[in-house]
């Protein structure tokens, strides 16, 4: 079976993304995510905008709106799932009572255990992408706060490596490539925002 997303679409703009022009408009993404949405089927449940806010902090107004919606649905769902247990629970007790005929019983038994497998399986997707999300966001603010702690570093250090860097790839020699040796440097987080960062903010 199919499964059915619904999302939440997140816009951001940053001061310094302003004078990058179109491209980086909140309006543009709007038509980007909206496209991918409808493209993928998902259910848009709202538009989460912070306009002029710095890509180098989580901490941001729709940012937590948005964290505190899916919370809100966790719980939605797990109230859900609770009720379709004592649903099943009544059904079972009529039955046993001669309330209820067999098939009727088995039949709203099926019909609650089927909904309930599927509230459960969303739960356990929706409490991942929370948990990834609250991961993600530590990782970023703790990136940040290393990355203002060496900025008058004279120079890069064992122990900076650790804290800033994933990993570095280092390309072929030339004498077997053929071509100049390339290293890429991967950092933690999205290094690029992080360098358009004001950080004596």
């Amino acid at each position: 079976m199919k499964k059915h997303y619904i999302a939440g679409l997140y816009y951001r703009l940053s001061r310094e993304d302003e004078r990058q022009g179109e491209s980086v408009s909140i309006d543009n993404q709007r038509t980007i995510l909206r496209k991918y949405a409808e493209e993928h089927g998902f259910e848009i449940h709202d538009e989460y905008i912070d306009d002029g806010v710095s890509g180098t902090t989580f901490d941001r107004p729709e940012v937590q709106r948005l964290l505190d919606d899916a919370k809100k649905e966790l719980q939605i769902k797990r109230k859900r799932a609770e009720e379709l247990s004592r649903l099943m629970q009544i059904a079972y007790e009529d039955r046993l009572k001669g309330k209820m005929p067999e098939d009727i019983c088995i039949g709203f038994i099926q019909k609650y255990s089927e909904e309930q497998k599927k509230v459960n399986a969303e739960i356990a997707e929706l409490e991942e992408r929370l948990t990834e999300t609250t991961n993600t966001i530590q990782s970023a603010d703790e990136f940040i706060r290393n990355i203002k702690k060496y900025l008058e570093a004279p120079e890069l250090t064992r122990e900076m490596c650790y804290e800033l860097l994933d990993r570095v790839v280092v390309g072929g020699h030339p004498k077997h490539t053929g071509k100049e040796r390339v290293i890429d440097i991967v950092y933690k987080v999205d290094i690029a925002s992080v360098l358009r960062y004001k950080l004596n903010k």
